[in-house]
């Protein structure tokens, strides 16, 4: 249990807030998805989790479990 089901915001603002940062880190991080599948580190993890030369986000992460 990490608690962190007990965290509540309560504050309007602040809920749209987080849900705008949100936003922005997922449009970044789509944005550059492709310069990600090039990096080297990237490409070793995504063949740990049984890739065999493809970096997908599901090769990626099973790589992540194998670490």
């Amino acid at each position: 249990m990490l608690g962190w089901e007990e965290f509540q915001v309560r504050d309007y603002e602040s809920i749209k807030n987080i849900i705008a940062l949100a936003f922005f880190a997922g449009g970044y991080f789509y944005e550059i998805g492709s310069d990600l599948t090039e990096n080297p580190t990237i490409v070793l993890i995504a063949q740990l989790g049984g890739g065999k030369g493809k970096v997908t986000r599901h090769y990626f992460l099973e790589g992540l479990k194998k670490l």
